[in-house]
C-alpha cells in the first residue's frame, strides 16, 4: 500500500480528477515505476490523502544516451521555459555556467523554483528520471570533467550528427556529454582559448544550426540533436 498527501495529492485529487478505481502510476524521480490502483481518496486532519494498492513494480533504466547541459543562465521566465523543455526532451542535467559575458546569476531562489519546474515536467510527460538541477560550474570546472565527452555550443563548429559520435557508449555504457551553451554576447577569445587547452585536449565545438538561437533555444536543440545522434 502506498498514501500520498500534500501538494502532490491535492494535484492528482483536483487538477487530475483521480478518483477511487483509476489506475495511475507514481515515479520517484529515480526510475521506479508503481503501477498502482486507487483505493480511497479524501482529507485527514484538513490535508488530502490518496491511498494506492500497488499492483506492479518495474524499473525503468537511466537516460541514454546521458545529456548534461551547463548554460548561462536566461533572463526572468526564460529560464523556467528552458527546465520545462530539457526535462521534456529527456536531458539528464542541467547546471548554471558561469561565463565572461553572462548577466544573471540564479539565487537560491530561483533555482528552487527550477527544481520544481524539473518536477512538474516529469509529471507531466511521464518520465520515469527526474531531470537534475545541479551545482554551478564554472567553465574552467567544466572543461576539466572526467568520464563524459565535453562538448562547446559555438558557430564555428561541426554538425550535431558528427559530433554525437564522439560519445562513447560502448560496450553497453550509454553515451555521456557534458554541452555548454554560452550567453548571449557569445564566449570571449579567453574563453575559446580556455576551451582550446583544455586538459583531455581540445573541446569539440557544436554547431546547432544557421541562425543566432537564444541561451533557452541553444540549450533545447543541443540537448534534443545529441540524443537523437547518439543513438536513443
Amino acid at each position: 500500500m502506498l498514501s500520498i498527501t500534500g501538494e502532490q495529492a491535492h494535484h492528482a485529487a483536483r487538477v487530475k480528477r483521480v478518483v477511487t478505481g483509476d489506475v495511475v502510476d507514481v515515479l520517484d524521480g529515480q526510475g521506479s515505476i508503481a503501477r498502482c490502483r486507487v483505493t480511497e481518496t479524501g482529507k485527514v486532519r484538513g490535508e488530502m490523502v490518496i491511498s494506492l494498492s500497488v499492483e506492479r513494480l518495474e524499473t525503468a533504466p537511466a537516460p541514454s544516451p546521458w545529456v548534461h547541459v551547463a548554460s548561462a543562465t536566461p533572463k526572468a521566465d526564460r529560464a523556467s521555459w528552458m527546465i520545462e523543455q530539457l526535462a521534456q526532451v529527456g536531458c539528464a542535467a542541467w547546471s548554471p555556467l558561469h561565463t565572461q559575458r553572462g548577466v544573471v546569476e540564479p539565487g537560491e531562489t530561483k533555482v528552487e523554483r527550477l527544481h520544481r519546474i524539473s518536477t512538474e515536467s516529469a509529471k507531466q510527460c511521464g518520465r520515469p528520471w527526474l531531470m537534475q538541477i545541479v551545482e554551478p560550474l564554472t567553465l574552467k570546472q567544466a572543461l576539466s570533467r572526467a568520464g563524459v565527452t565535453v562538448l562547446l555550443a559555438d558557430e564555428t563548429g561541426r554538425p550535431a550528427a558528427e559530433v554525437a559520435k564522439l560519445g562513447g557508449g560502448q560496450g553497453g555504457r550509454p553515451a555521456k556529454f557534458l554541452v555548454l551553451v554560452g550567453p548571449e554576447g557569445g564566449w570571449t577569445p579567453q574563453e575559446l582559448e580556455l576551451a582550446d587547452g583544455a586538459p583531455g585536449g581540445p573541446v569539440a565545438r557544436v554547431a546547432l544550426g544557421p541562425h543566432v538561437q537564444r541561451i533557452e533555444t541553444a540549450a533545447v536543440v543541443a540537448a534534443a540533436l545529441l540524443m537523437q545522434f547518439a543513438g536513443r
